[in-house]
């Protein structure tokens, strides 16, 4: 079962200053992707539907590992990095503070995130539950959230269960 406590997507990760992008559109945008990650399928999805409209495929570029698909970006090989929006924020704070959060996720790519716990584990589930839902009530969780730079469009207003 999952408790879910997020609005989670694919948001995407620029060098500060880049002009031109958008999650919206990445047609003909050079995107750097780690092999065997989510973000390679959804890549090939985008690219069909540009090329679809008439417009240029994504550019994939490819790498081995997160670490390295981030510094592509950083220093140029890749104009952008599709990520969780939560974990690109995480990243502009942390890693590189010369990369940024472009606003909003990539359209089609929302899910929600929860915390899972073993089946027929009634009771911590509705601890759980319970306790999210309080501190979503009294506005504790949305505090926790602006801490972290997640946004009202990624917050949730009930804890719901999956």
């Amino acid at each position: 079962t999952f408790v879910n406590y997020y609005n989670s997507g694919l948001a995407v990760l620029v060098k500060k200053g880049t002009k031109g992008i958008s999650n919206k559109d990445l047609c003909g945008v050079s995107v750097a992707l780690t092999t065997g990650s989510y973000q390679v399928g959804t890549a090939t999805e985008l690219s069909k539907a540009c090329v679809k409209a008439g417009k240029p495929a994504l550019k994939e570029v490819m790498f081995q590992d997160s670490a390295v698909t981030i510094l592509g970006v950083a220093d140029g090989r890749a104009q952008a990095f599709m990520t969780d929006n939560a974990v690109g924020i995480y990243t502009t704070r942390t890693t590189d503070k010369n990369l940024v959060v472009l606003p909003g996720t990539i359209p089609g790519t929302t899910a929600l995130s929860g915390i899972i716990i073993a089946k027929g584990n009634t009771k911590l589930v509705k601890a759980v539950q319970t306790a999210l839902q309080h501190l979503m009530n009294d506005g504790q969780y949305a505090a926790i959230m602006h801490v972290y730079g997640i946004g009202a469009a990624n917050m949730i207003k009930t804890a719901t269960l999956n």
